[in-house]
């Protein structure tokens, strides 16, 4: 692999990123990680230098390197897979590195510790080695059809004026601004019925249609099981039973 080929692909990423965020309603500094598949199409496009074993989880994989060419050459394809995948919101979590045709191998926690083993083995029969990557950000969803939200039934009238607008009460945390939705209504129902315990409020729940959300991006909620959240703007006509609450 060539500079010159590391050089584009890191160019036609960053183009990537850029076209990603532009289709959105974000706050400035978004990045989030692409999924396997569109990660994996961008890696395989300059290098078929490695075999891919996909984990359980959908951000996690693996990727199998077998040593076919010199060292320096190697160790450059090596270089170039972990920092594209960097690029496309990826980082190795582990790596493991294979030598002397034994089934033996050592475990390593990051890339800098492993690149300085690999040249510590330069002069050895290294077989092969596994790097192990990670999503650095929540991972875009599929779209349903539609979402729920469960909310204070104190915000309707706003709701009815702006839609949902994506806020965050608490500044501790690093992440922009979102929206918080459910994938069913039971989900919703639980989480309202927590907030009503805790402000000592009546809660209601919206039901969100995706078609009516131009640009809709749905990221995974890793705190909450069937919970997933958004940056976009939620207006008003894409609220279904808005029109049904009696504010």
């Amino acid at each position: 692999m060539s500079l010159k080929t590391v050089k584009k692909l890191r160019e036609e990423i960053a183009i990537r990123n850029k076209k990603l965020q532009e289709s959105q309603i974000l706050y400035e500094g978004l990045i989030y990680s692409h999924d396997i598949n569109a990660t994996m199409k961008m890696l395989t496009r300059y290098t078929s230098d490695f075999t891919m074993s996909h984990k359980d989880s959908n951000n996690l994989f693996a990727l199998l390197v077998r040593k076919k060419m010199d060292f320096e050459s190697y160790k450059k394809t090596l270089d170039a897979l972990i920092r594209l995948a960097n690029n496309l919101g990826w980082f190795v979590m582990k790596s493991r590195l294979f030598v002397n045709s034994s089934f033996k191998f050592a475990e390593y926690k990051n890339s800098d510790v492993f690149f300085k083993n690999l040249l510590k083995n330069k002069d050895e029969q290294i077989e092969l080695c596994v790097l192990y990557f990670e999503a650095k950000y929540d991972l875009e969803q599929p779209l349903e059809n539609y979402y729920y939200h469960s909310t204070s039934f104190k915000y309707i009238k706003k709701i009815k004026k702006y839609g949902l607008v994506p806020k965050s009460k608490n500044k501790t945390t690093s992440h922009p601004e979102r929206i918080y939705l459910t994938k069913t209504y039971d989900d919703a129902k639980d989480i309202g019925g927590m907030m009503s315990k805790w402000n000592d409020s009546d809660f209601i729940i919206l039901k969100i249609k995706s078609e009516a959300i131009p640009g809709l991006k749905i990221f995974n909620d890793p705190n909450f099981e069937g919970g997933v959240y958004t940056y976009n703007n939620i207006g008003p006509e894409a609220i279904t039973n808005l029109n049904d609450i009696i504010s």
